[in-house]
């Protein structure tokens, strides 16, 4: 398995604040069976959530260095979450954010409970420079939970769908695991992400009981389409 979406740099965003906390998280996915893992750390702008690639790839090489030095066979990947912006496409230019490990698709995260102003043109504008986005964990935003057609007005757009697997569980409340069920049900995800921000999670306590009851939504071939084959793919920016 690929883990696409978490938060495992230490002290840059709300995810861990150690390496060796990072560590203690990696030796736990990889107990579960991930072999890659691409680490999105959220971006803001406005806010203290704004590390640069430089020093978010300095992180990086330090705790692959960590791994490799105990023996810990995980291949580690830099993405981020960006926080819905005009000015993602200069973003990435500056190299302030990175894509998904530096291919075509990239994550944002939209405002949990507001609509969002020009969304239309922010998707057009990434795609018309060859950009795909990926919405992350829509199962958590009012908008697709007032209005479930948008989901394929997105679709439609050409934006792709990235769910949670505690969303599953109701972990975000019940509007959330209805809403991640019909994703699912529906063929709309292409990727399941574990967003995992620190050893303690109960992702790790859950994640047979939630992998269960997506199997039951998806059956084996699809389950294993989100959470190896798509991730697999987007990592070597290969068309899906």
């Amino acid at each position: 398995m690929i883990e696409i979406h978490c938060h495992l740099l230490p002290g840059i965003d709300d995810g861990v604040k150690t390496f060796d906390e990072a560590i203690n998280t990696i030796k736990k996915m990889q107990e579960l069976g991930y072999k890659e893992i691409c680490i999105t750390p959220h971006y803001i702008k406005g806010t203290s959530y704004t590390c640069n690639n430089e020093k978010k790839l300095s992180l990086l090489k330090e705790l692959q260095d960590k791994l490799n030095e105990n023996n810990i066979d995980i291949k580690l990947y830099l993405g981020n979450e960006i926080f819905v912006d005009e000015n993602i496409k200069e973003l990435i230019k500056k190299d302030e954010v990175s894509t998904i490990n530096n291919s075509r698709y990239v994550f944002i995260e939209l405002p949990r409970n507001d609509s969002i102003n020009k969304i239309e043109d922010i998707i057009f504008s990434l795609k018309s420079k060859g950009l795909v986005p990926i919405i992350a964990h829509p199962e958590r935003y009012m908008i697709f939970k007032s209005d479930y057609d948008l989901l394929y007005d997105f679709i439609d757009r050409g934006v792709l769908f990235q769910v949670n697997f505690e969303s599953i569980s109701g972990k975000y409340g019940k509007d959330s695991k209805k809403l991640a069920k019909y994703i699912l049900k529906h063929n709309l995800a292409t990727l399941l992400g574990g967003d995992v921000h620190h050893d303690t999670s109960i992702f790790f306590d859950k994640f047979n009981k939630n992998k269960k009851k997506i199997v039951k939504l998806v059956k084996e071939d699809k389950f294993n389409e989100l959470i190896s084959i798509n991730p697999k793919k987007i990592l070597n920016n290969e068309s899906l």
